[in-house]
């Protein structure tokens, strides 16, 4: 890590913890490390997924069911890292 960038993260570091959140999505987002062979096995596992839903193999979850467990998950992180 180049002097510039340890600088970089020593000011990052104190930044709240939202504002760290937000820089690391848009550090994320800004670069573009796609391996092809990577892409493929994830458009492979995509269609064979997709081929087990149409063929009955796979059961799926509604999207409200979905929202409601993880709204339950955040829920519960959230009140216990209020509680410390």
């Amino acid at each position: 890590m180049t002097t510039e960038a340890q600088r970089l993260l020593e000011a990052a570091m104190k930044l709240t913890d939202d504002e760290r959140s937000e820089l690391a999505v848009l550090l994320a987002d800004s670069v573009s490390i796609v391996d092809a062979e990577v892409e493929r096995a994830w458009v492979a596992e995509a269609l064979e997924r997709l081929e087990d839903i149409r063929a009955g193999r796979a059961k799926t979850t509604p999207t409200e069911v979905v929202e409601e467990r993880l709204e339950a998950i955040i829920a519960s992180y959230e009140a216990k890292r209020a509680a410390g």
